[in-house]
């Protein structure tokens, strides 16, 4: 009788747990279930992301107007990249509205200022022009007239610096001019003193290189005032000079450096060199090429 009663017990405790471990853990369930999380959108255009877009936007914003876009352009530049799928044309509408600007034009004397001149900037350039404004009053009402011609002349050059940036952008003077004028001025002058200084500076800023031996001392006489060739062009003076080296064509080929290593971070391959210089050579729109490297891919990080 307790073997018939033991028996049944263990009947009755296997059913037991044969049929609970049929049921289904209520947390499994849950687990199961589809469920939509908010704010977990999927990266955009192939796997480029929103924060990455926004950095290509605040990247070009820094690098040609000096400063990081608006919370509003911000918004309205994604909105149009977004809508335009990041196609690089889209990217070059934004890049021309900045390269339009004011600021673009004021931006590019700071990075040429740095460069050559130490980063003077246009209170350093009106302090040296009110000197020599009481230079002059003081000589002339003092009779001495000796020194006159060379404060007008300071004072024309101290003036050309000053409103290099706006007469670029108002095309009154090229690119070439632009660069002519930073290194015809005093502050120039002073950073590269002495003839030497003054050539072995001027092709290290203009063309990225140091000159050659036999260049150095056509170069040297010349800005002497002896008549001597360069680059198969003749001047007698500092100005020929001048106008020989940014009328060359190593300048474009020093410029187009220094915005591949400005915007690109690196030197153009020969390939690169070749097609920019053919470009630039016909009509020098420096800006087009500009626009088309900060539109690449390479630049946006795409």
């Amino acid at each position: 009788m307790h073997r018939i009663l033991y028996l049944t017990f263990i009947i009755a405790l296997s059913s037991a747990i044969f049929f609970s471990s049929c049921k289904k853990d209520p947390l499994l369930i849950d687990n199961h279930i589809d469920t939509t999380i908010t704010g977990n959108n999927p990266p955009p255009y192939n796997g480029i992301s929103e924060l990455q877009i926004k950095l290509y936007i605040n990247k070009l914003y820094v690098d040609l107007i000096g400063r990081q876009p608006s919370s509003q352009e911000l918004n309205d530049q994604f909105t149009f990249l977004k809508i335009n799928n990041l196609s690089v044309s889209s990217r070059g509408i934004i890049a021309d509205e900045l390269l339009g600007n004011s600021d673009f034009y004021n931006r590019l004397f700071d990075l040429t200022s740095a460069d050559m001149t130490n980063g003077i900037d246009t209170v350093d350039i009106n302090d040296e022009i009110t000197q020599y404004y009481y230079f002059i009053y003081y000589d002339s009402i003092n009779g001495l007239t000796q020194n006159l011609p060379y404060y007008y002349a300071e004072l024309l050059r101290f003036n050309k610096l000053n409103s290099c940036a706006s007469d670029l952008m108002n095309n009154t003077i090229t690119l070439r001019e632009f660069y002519r004028v930073f290194i015809d001025n005093y502050f120039y002058d002073q950073v590269n003193m002495g003839t030497e200084n003054f050539v072995k500076g001027s092709f290290d800023d203009l063309y990225l290189r140091a000159p050659t031996t036999s260049e150095l001392q056509y170069a040297g006489s010349m800005v002497d005032g002896a008549s001597t060739t360069l680059f198969d062009q003749s001047g007698t003076s500092k100005g020929d000079y001048e106008l020989i080296m940014v009328n060359s064509p190593e300048f474009t080929e020093g410029f187009i450096r220094k915005c591949y290593r400005q915007y690109l971070l690196r030197n153009p391959t020969s390939g690169e060199m070749g097609l920019e210089t053919q470009a630039l050579n016909v009509s020098l729109d420096w800006k087009t090429m500009i626009k088309n490297l900060v539109s690449k891919d390479e630049y946006a990080g795409f």
